[in-house]
């Protein structure tokens, strides 16, 4: 429809109703971003590639988005490390002993630290 179309219909009164492309909401593929946001709210797509074994982080960027379908595995892991975290509270923990400890420590250096913690775990170099 041109935008002539809907100013003479507008001007004629007549209500028109286009059609809105509208794309399907597919609850399991909602489900599986969101979840990975819960575990990686920090660079999810990156963090998602490297736990998955390294694939490629475009690969993991569209896992997420939902342009292509991840693996079963991929789909299990997320949903093992959502219930894990969610389990055992780790996010609110750590929450809570920043909130206990760092109050008078310059973020930089709390973020050091943290950055060490993360090296030795992950054995990668936190940026």
């Amino acid at each position: 429809m041109l935008m002539r179309d809907i100013i003479l219909a507008k001007a004629a009164g007549t209500i028109l109703v286009l059609e809105a492309d509208v794309a399907t909401v597919d609850p399991e593929q909602d489900a599986f971003e969101q979840d990975v946001l819960f575990i990686f709210p920090n660079s999810p797509a990156s963090r998602l590639a490297r736990a998955c074994g390294g694939v490629n982080h475009r690969t993991a960027q569209k896992w997420i988005s939902g342009q292509i379908t991840p693996p079963a595995d991929v789909k299990a892991y997320v949903r093992a490390q959502k219930a894990e975290l969610t389990r055992t509270g780790f996010h609110r923990e750590v929450e809570k002993l920043l909130a206990q400890h760092a109050g008078n420590l310059d973020g930089e250096v709390v973020a050091a630290q943290l950055a060490r913690f993360y090296e030795e775990i992950t054995a990668y170099k936190a940026q």
